[in-house]
């Protein structure tokens, strides 16, 4: 059995369209954003930081993958005309983010 590599599936990879859609799209009405993967607390129960791989992450969410994901966002909720969607926000400390001047949607 072929195993993946470790670091190939960064946040661009799931905005992906998958090269074979499934005969019956199904709608998701929800979705969890990262918008950092970097922390500026040191909490001693974090296993994030374990890893050395997520250094070579972005430690924020890159403009090029924001535009990305609200393009296929909205093409998703266009195309189930979904009259309610919910995001949830989540990924590392809100100081982080905030100067980095992100504008998610």
């Amino acid at each position: 059995m072929a195993h993946a590599e470790v670091g190939t599936f960064g946040p661009e990879a799931a905005l992906r369209r998958p090269a074979a859609l499934p005969a019956t799209p199904r709608p998701f009405a929800f979705v969890l954003v990262k918008l950092a993967s970097r922390c500026n607390i040191n909490c001693t129960y974090c296993y994030w930081f374990r890893d050395a791989e997520v250094y070579k992450r972005p430690a924020v969410l890159t403009v090029e993958a924001e535009d990305a994901f609200c393009l296929r966002l909205a093409e998703h909720i266009r195309e189930f005309n979904l009259p309610v969607f919910l995001l949830v926000f989540h990924g590392g400390s809100r100081c982080c983010f905030r100067s980095a001047g992100l504008t998610l949607c």
